[in-house]
């Protein structure tokens, strides 16, 4: 069973729910529905972050599935995300677009750096702070903005107006 790419993570796993609880699986019940879940999200990004849990149990694994989904839906009502997601999709195309942020006119170019790290190239910057890594790996992805009260990010890199 895999997950359409326009189903919900939450309809995904209670559909994974209604399919097991059709099946004897016993003692083996939460194991069978933790490996279904993680190899049937059909979502890249995520599944390499549950691939990266160690030892999951199924609590666990729905519970990132979840907060996945709820940063998902939050980020993408977020303006400032969505240009950030715009800023490092033209990391990875290695191209010299320009994008406007804030009223300002900013150059987007790939460093060609000898210098840089693997991390470097791999992620753009975090929303969360501002820094070149993973959101879910970032210390502050669920700090509170002191700004303006916010959860999720640093006041260093707060756009709310």
């Amino acid at each position: 069973m895999v997950r359409n790419p326009n189903q919900g993570i939450r309809e995904f796993i209670l559909d994974s729910l209604t399919q097991a609880a059709k099946c004897d699986f016993g003692d083996l019940l939460d194991m069978q529905l933790e490996d279904r879940l993680i190899t049937g999200i059909n979502n890249n990004v995520l599944q390499n972050e549950l691939l990266k849990l160690s030892n999951p149990i199924l609590k666990d694994v729905w519970a990132y599935c979840e907060q996945y989904q709820d940063i998902r839906a939050a980020t993408l009502s977020m303006p400032c995300i969505i240009e950030s997601t715009v800023i490092f999709n033209s990391f990875k195309t290695k191209s010299t677009k320009a994008h406007v942020t804030a009223g300002r006119f900013k150059p987007v170019t790939q460093s060609n750096s000898h210098n840089a790290t693997y991390s470097d190239k791999s992620y753009g910057n975090c929303a969360s702070c501002g820094k070149r890594h993973s959101r879910f790996t970032c210390r502050f992805c669920y700090a509170l903005c002191h700004k303006f009260d916010k959860t999720g990010h640093i006041q260093s890199v707060c756009c709310s107006t």
